[in-house]
């Protein structure tokens, strides 16, 4: 791939994490549209990129909107963690993109 698909890409994960964390998608939208979103991308991510996209989608994958069922899961996190979580990585990601 080149570099503007690259961008393009990276810019689609931007602005995803920018509507949930505006409120304009739900978490489990957000976790619907992220988790495809990275499981269909091509791009050979590197670096600091790859990481944080990675995390991101870790902590997306654990995210279980049933309070029940996320009781059981020792590993599922609710909206606001991962809210906080998308939060923290979208900053490192756009001061990366600053850059």
């Amino acid at each position: 791939m080149d570099n503007m698909s690259e961008s393009e890409n990276l810019r689609n994960y931007v602005r995803l994490m920018s509507l949930f964390l505006n409120g304009e998608l739900s978490a489990s939208d957000f976790q619907k549209q992220y988790l495809g979103a990275f499981k269909a991308d091509e791009t050979l991510w590197q670096g600091d990129i790859y990481l944080i996209l990675d995390r991101v989608f870790a902590e997306t994958d654990s995210y279980c909107s049933d309070n029940e069922l996320r009781q059981q899961l020792c590993s599922a996190i609710d909206d606001k963690e991962l809210y906080r979580f998308v939060n923290i990585e979208y900053e490192k990601l756009v001061s990366i993109c600053d850059e």
